[in-house]
């Protein structure tokens, strides 16, 4: 429930906040990625790290649903528990897993 308005740094970080202000000598976010709007993701993070500079790598998005037509696993009622070997590639990248 603590809105971040401001960061600024000279000596240190000062976090500005809706509930007072914050100093500290160093600065961790911790926050979740930009594919999941609806439980508050946000591109924060991103935006903190060009405000200092920082080298921002594009996004892409890495884990995506996967829908199956119902009729695909036959007399099983969930996919659950059920894995099949796969080799997943891009580019030179491939890897052997169960999915």
């Amino acid at each position: 429930g603590v809105h971040i308005t401001a960061i600024t740094r000279s000596d240190c970080f000062r976090i500005e906040t809706s509930h007072g202000a914050y100093t500290s000598d160093a600065l961790v976010i911790a926050t979740g990625g930009l594919s999941i709007p609806k439980m508050g993701a946000t591109g924060f993070a991103y935006d903190v790290a060009r405000q200092f500079g920082l080298r921002v790598t594009g996004t892409r998005p890495a884990l995506v649903p996967l829908k199956i037509a119902n009729d695909v696993f036959g007399a099983a009622e969930s996919p659950a528990g059920i894995a099949v070997d796969v080799i997943a590639s891009c580019g030179r990248g491939r890897f052997r897993e169960n999915l």
